[in-house]
Parts: structure tokens; sequence; C-alpha cells
């Protein structure tokens, strides 16, 4: 029986929400085994999703008094080498340099460590004598400049550009919080939930609070997180999602993210190389196989990128992405041996239910409709997609195609009237 990346968790006895501690040798079966539901049961917490506080576990916070920051005359420029080192010299700020500098040349690791450490001795200057947990972090927050949702370029990862005050993606911007706590010695760790990221800060007398650098003003719940984001009970309870990460792992989400931008980019070498390993920091993680499948796909590698794919939803049921892109494979070509224009719709639906307002996910719904020739279906979900994404002129034109072969299909006979109207324009034509 193999062993699961959560098992040095467990063996460390991580304690569930109501602080007693468990046994780490059936948690570690029942990871292996996939039995969630016993895992659940033995931590003595079935039924508690989704509560006030839906995380089942956490890691316990980071030592305090160990880390050491990488030094601003000595930067290292190679990725491997900096994972190679122990934890209390990891240096979350270094590494994104250093990725930063894979895409934008100008970048100097140098200047981004220099900032970090000017921030962090601002903030030490400013709450000296302050003695309390809340005034560091709020000022941690307040030199910070917020994240913008929905932010998706690569430059949005750079943290010499986000400490001179650009708008950053969620995880960009948490990561360049994440390295001055760290600087300052603040019980910080990292939280990733699908498509998010989020730091939390743990107190002494065992509080939790989570820190959204979208909202930095509000205290956001795990619960909030369960229902904003849609996790599925499965993700939780294996932690996959919502659980305090290592540094270690940071990076291994950075470079998850990451790989998806540059395949959509076109560097899909660079891509596969961050996927893989973000996959060797993170086994199993969805986003990680899911951005991993589209760069094989990019490259042609369709059985590949469909089992990357499978991967995915297999660590996480709500990984509606991985779902998405799969069925796209599966109704692409007849030609092809993986085509399943059946399982396809299967896919598109579930990933359209587990979001209702992705245009995406309804044009690919409407394309395996069509390799079934059920053209009705197609019509109307092709003209869902054009009235969600009324700027893309691609599902206007294949809505008006797909209309027309529906309209031939009636005039031959081949598909019954049964009352058949043509649905509205989806753009006004």
């Amino acid at each position: 029986m193999g062993s699961h990346p959560l098992e040095s968790h467990f063996r460390h006895r991580i304690r569930p929400r109501d602080g007693s501690a468990i046994s780490s040798l059936p948690a570690i079966r029942y990871l292996r085994a996939g039995s969630f539901a016993a895992l659940a049961a033995c931590m003595g917490v079935v039924g508690c999703l989704p509560g006030p506080e839906a995380t089942i576990w956490d890691a316990p916070p980071p030592e305090r008094g160990r880390f050491v920051p990488a030094d601003p005359a000595y930067p290292r420029g190679d990725m491997l080498a900096i994972l190679e080192l122990p934890d209390e010299k990891l240096d979350v700020i270094e590494a994104a340099a250093v990725l930063a500098k894979e895409v934008r040349p100008e970048a100097d690791a140098a200047v981004a460590l220099r900032m970090a450490h000017e921030l962090a001795e601002q903030i030490r200057q400013e709450t000296e004598g302050c003695g309390h947990l809340d005034d560091a972090i709020e000022c941690l927050l307040e030199k910070i400049p917020p994240a913008k949702p929905g932010r998706n370029r690569l430059d949005e990862f750079d943290p010499e550009l986000l400490a001179r005050g650009k708008a950053g993606s969620c995880l960009g911007t948490s990561l360049l919080a994440l390295g001055i706590a760290r600087r300052l010695d603040l019980p910080v760790r990292g939280v990733a939930v699908p498509g998010h990221f989020f730091l939390r800060c743990y107190y002494p007398d065992g509080r939790r609070r989570n820190l959204d650098l979208t909202r930095p003003n509000e205290s956001l719940s795990d619960a909030f997180y369960v229902r904003w984001r849609g996790i599925s009970e499965r993700a939780i309870l294996s932690g996959m999602y919502l659980r305090g990460l290592t540094d270690r792992e940071v990076i291994g989400h950075l470079l998850a993210s990451r790989a998806g931008y540059l395949a959509q980019e076109g560097r899909i070498e660079m891509a596969l190389r961050d996927a893989d390993i973000a996959l060797r920091l993170l086994p199993g993680n969805p986003q990680a196989l899911t951005n991993r499948g589209f760069a094989l796909d990019r490259l042609g590698r369709e059985a590949e990128a469909a089992e990357s794919y499978r991967l995915a939803i297999r660590s996480d049921p709500a990984s509606s992405r991985a779902m998405n892109n799969l069925a796209h494979i599966l109704c692409r070509s007849p030609a092809s041996p993986l085509y399943n224009p059946g399982e396809a719709r299967d896919l598109a639906l579930a990933a359209a239910r587990l979001d209702p307002t992705d245009a995406d996910y309804r044009a690919t719904a409407a394309e395996a409709f069509a390799a079934m020739r059920r053209w009705r279906e197609a019509v109307r979900f092709m003209a869902e997609a054009a009235r969600l994404a009324p700027d893309n002129a691609a599902y206007q034109a294949r809505w008006y195609a797909l209309r027309d072969i529906l309209r031939e299909e009636v005039r031959a006979g081949r598909e019954g009237p049964h009352g058949f109207r043509l649905p509205p324009s989806p753009v006004g034509r």
C-alpha cells in the first residue's frame, strides 16, 4: 500500500479542532486506503462539514525563532537549489524572485530581498513596544497593497513589483506578506482553496485568524471558503485544501498556479516543468494536475493530458476545470481513440453544475451534445454560453452554425418539430 503525502503531518500528531490529539497510525492507514469517512470517524468529526469551522485538522503553528532569511547580497539563482535548503532557510520571497526573473529578465532577486527586509524593519519599528500580535498583523496588512481578485498575469507573482506597490494576485500578494511575516517571526502560514489563496495567523491561546489580502478588513471563517469555493468534503479531509501549509508547499502552489499562465502564453516546456516540480512538493494537487494536463494537450499529447485530468478529478471531485478540459478532449474528434461524447457530456454538465456562471463549461456541453447529434441541446447550451460571455465572438458564431444545422435537421425530418421554436439570439441578432 502506497504512502500518502500527508503522512508526515499525522506522524506529528496533528490536532483536530477540538484540541485533542489523534493517533497517527489509524489516520495514516485510512489516508493510504482513501477511506475518508473512516478518517473522519477516527478523528471524531463525522458530520461537522460545513459547520462554523470547516477545517477538520490543521498543521501546528510554525516554529518561531528558527527562520534564516536569504541574504540580499548573495541571492541564489536556481529554484532547485533553493528547494534543497532546509526548512528554516527556505525563503519564499527568494524563490518567487528567482521565478520572476524567468519571465522578466530585469527582475533582481537582491532588490526584492532588500525591499522585503526594509518593509519588515518598518513594521518592527512601528510596532515596537506594542507587545500584541494583532498590532504587528494589522501593520503588516497596511504595508502590503491589497490583492485584486481575478488577477492572472505572471508579473503579479513578482515580489519586487509587489513590494513597489503593484496590485497583485491573491497568491502573489499573500506570498510577499508571508515572507515579511517570517522576517518578523510572526506565526503565520499560507492556506490554499480552489482558485484562491490566503494566510492564517495562529495565536498562542489556540485561536486562528484567516488573513485574506483581497479583503484585508474582513474576518472570514473556513466555512465561508467552503461555501464560496465549493470545496468538496473529500478534498478537505485529505488535507488538499484549507490546511496550513509549510513554506515549501506554498512554493508548490506558486509553481502549480504559474504553470497554467505559462501554458496560456505558449511557454509549454516551462509550464510542464513547473507543474512537475509542484507535484513533487504537493503530490496529487488538483491545480498542478489540471495545468499539467492543459500543457500536455497544447503539445498534442492527448492521452497523457486526459490521464492528468482524471487524476485531478480523482484527487478533488469538484475540479470543474479538469472536468471541462477532459470533456473537451473526449468530444473533439471522432478519429481520436479517446472519443467518447457521452462521457464528455456528463463531465461538462457536472462542471456546469459546479459553476453555473462559467460560459466555457456550457460551450463544452454544447459541443458534446453536437457530437452526439443532439442538436436541440447543443443550440440551447451554446446560446447560454453566448449569453454568459456576450463579448465572445466565437460562441456567437458557433451558436449561429448550430442553429442552422438544427433548422436543416428539422426540415429534413431527422429532428421532429415537437413544438419546435428557435431560441432568441443570445446577443440580440
